[in-house]
């Protein structure tokens, strides 16, 4: 699975892993039609995630802004996830957990994903599901 930002061309979006920026044009990126968004500024896009809902398009959280941070930026962030986590529920979107890691030590086993998902406010059930079945249908073309 590729992943992709703003910067990316409109055919390379389609069937990947998009990341949101600051300024993107959100509802064109929606239209290239994403396999998943992650909303790397954590803020509640009604709109988008209703489209997303429609064209059922995954919602990726970003764990290792989780696990990166700390003292009260790691507060604000698991506050911001926790709310795009159930308002996303709500709307019945899926929801795949990740970490999106760009070193070694920002990895994270299966256990560790598992406590984030459940630190955000997902039941161990739903966590297991997100972590096994999202994210590898996310992976199959």
């Amino acid at each position: 699975m590729k992943i992709t930002n703003a910067k990316s061309r409109r055919e390379e979006i389609e069937d990947s892993i998009f990341i949101n920026g600051i300024g993107t044009d959100f509802f064109q990126m929606l239209s290239a039609n994403p396999k998943a968004i992650v909303f790397s500024d954590l803020r509640i896009n009604k709109k988008a995630i209703e489209q997303m809902r429609d064209k059922e398009i995954i919602l990726c959280i970003q764990t290792s802004n989780i696990s990166n941070s700390a003292d009260l930026q790691r507060s604000k962030i698991l506050y911001m996830t926790s709310k795009l986590f159930d308002y996303a529920r709500s709307m019945k979107l899926d929801i795949s957990f990740a970490s999106f890691a760009r070193r070694e030590h920002e990895l994270c086993s299966y256990m560790q994903m598992l406590e984030l998902a459940k630190l955000i406010g997902a039941n161990e059930e739903y966590a297991r599901r997100s972590i096994s079945e999202v994210n590898k249908s996310l992976m199959i073309k």
